[in-house]
């Protein structure tokens, strides 16, 4: 995820989600360094699905997602100082293999919203930086 995080980077892509935990990791951290000061763009990654805190360390250039149901509470998700935002990711009906759909749960469900969310920004004024869109978000 790196590699394709520096791809999408030098390529023009502003916004890359990446859908499974790692928002505490270091490697993953330079690559969203290299993401918003190559292309001015956001990295956004999930949260660990569970309970409970997780006390990892806060790594300011990945935007970590956990999940909220219906109600926004939180549900079945960690929690801790790595947390940027939240988005609902309970029981989100969905399609699946063969042609279907079924409610699933899982940040992964959460942060590719947060993305879009960014990546509409984005595409409303080219010209925020990512400071200026966590800061829209955060407010």
């Amino acid at each position: 995820m790196y590699n394709a995080t520096l791809w999408a980077a030098s390529n023009g892509v502003r916004v890359v989600n990446i859908s499974w935990s790692g928002g505490t990791n270091a490697v993953l951290e330079a690559a969203g360094i290299f993401l918003k000061t190559n292309a001015n763009g956001i990295l956004i990654m999930s949260a660990v699905d569970g309970s409970g805190l997780l006390n990892g360390p806060n790594q300011p250039d990945v935007c970590c997602v956990s999940m909220t149901d219906a109600a926004d509470n939180f549900q079945s998700t960690l929690y801790g100082p790595y947390i940027d935002f939240a988005a609902p990711g309970y029981q989100i009906y969905s399609t699946t293999t063969g042609s279907r759909y079924a409610a699933a749960t899982g940040c992964s469900y959460a942060a590719p919203l947060v993305a879009g969310v960014v990546a509409w920004i984005f595409g409303l004024n080219p010209t925020l930086a990512p400071e200026d869109v966590i800061g829209i978000l955060t407010n």
